[in-house]
């Protein structure tokens, strides 16, 4: 078992290898997209529920580039991929 800190290495690593991961689905989103990863179907596995925050410094302003990437994720959430 190997535990990450950033989630780019552990889908990299997913797809090098034959391991299998848990990763938030919208980490991987595209590679679901194009079929170059697929979701496990684990029988009598209960929905794994995580609570995740978009989160920023409170004494700094959001740039263009930050809005920009907010309005991506909140398209991205809703619209997963499935």
């Amino acid at each position: 078992m190997f535990r990450f800190e950033y989630f780019h290495s552990v889908s990299k690593t997913i797809a090098e290898s034959d391991m299998i991961g848990l990763i938030p689905e919208i980490v991987i989103a595209n590679e679901l997209a194009t079929g170059e990863m697929v979701l496990l179907d684990v029988l009598d596995m209960p929905d794994i529920k995580v609570d995740y925050g978009v989160v920023f410094h409170k004494s700094r302003v959001p740039d263009a580039t930050n809005k920009l990437f907010l309005e991506f994720f909140k398209s991205l959430v809703a619209n997963p991929c499935h």
